[in-house]
């Protein structure tokens, strides 16, 4: 074998790992931008659903007690009833909302599994 051939072999196998490690480095950058991404989603999840929380148990508070006093003599138990049939159907759009919004994001890493997988079809058709 020739020198010169050695230096090309040398020469391309150094391409090769060059590529092969910017591959690699491009798809960690994939991975971490999409890590980041669905971390904000899931604290914006948690955030709505907290303040929905929170609005919900202030809501149920002001109109439990603003009923029960004005009421309290005439029709307590019409209220009583009333109250938790109101509460529960505003619980359950609540739930409903909060449904939405955590199947409203994509996938999480849906960029970074695509790439994986044709890197993986990619790799399937060289061998």
């Amino acid at each position: 074998m020739s020198e010169g051939t050695s230096g090309e072999l040398v020469a391309a196998a150094a391409r090769i790992w060059a590529s092969l490690v910017e591959g690699a480095q491009m798809r960690l950058e994939l991975f971490a931008l999409e890590l980041g991404e669905e971390r904000r989603r899931i604290v914006d999840l948690i955030v709505s659903a907290v303040v929905v929380a929170l609005a919900l148990f202030l809501l149920v508070l002001a109109l439990n007690v603003a009923l029960l006093v004005l009421l309290w003599d005439s029709h307590r138990e019409a209220v009583a009833i009333g109250t938790c049939v109101f509460y529960a159907a505003v619980a359950a759009a609540a739930a409903a909302f909060h449904r939405r919004r955590r199947r409203r994001g994509g996938a999480p890493f849906a960029a970074t599994s695509a790439v994986l997988a044709s890197d993986q079809s990619a790799v399937r058709e060289l061998l």
